[in-house]
């Protein structure tokens, strides 16, 4: 429903290529990295990161309720782990 009917083009991700979580041969991979999740309202110098807190988890099923009303792809969810 996101796309109002205008087809799509979807392109398949090499094996061996770069892409998300892929470390390639030739080190043009993207690596992944680890989440940081500030409360920069009550914590402006970002000292304490809030990655296991109850906000954590509301945000994460924010975030797979959002990807799920605009029709992500599987693919995208699973790497999500939703």
């Amino acid at each position: 429903s996101f796309t109002k009917g205008i087809p799509l083009l979807k392109i398949k991700n090499q094996a061996d290529g770069p892409a998300i979580g892929n470390i390639g041969n030739d080190n043009m991979g993207f690596e992944d990295t680890n989440s940081a999740l500030y409360n920069i309202k009550n914590d402006p110098g970002q000292l304490e990161d809030i990655i296991n807190s109850p906000q954590k988890d509301r945000l994460l099923q924010e975030m797979k309720k959002k990807m799920k009303e605009n029709d992500a792809p599987s693919e995208v969810l699973e790497r999500f782990e939703f």
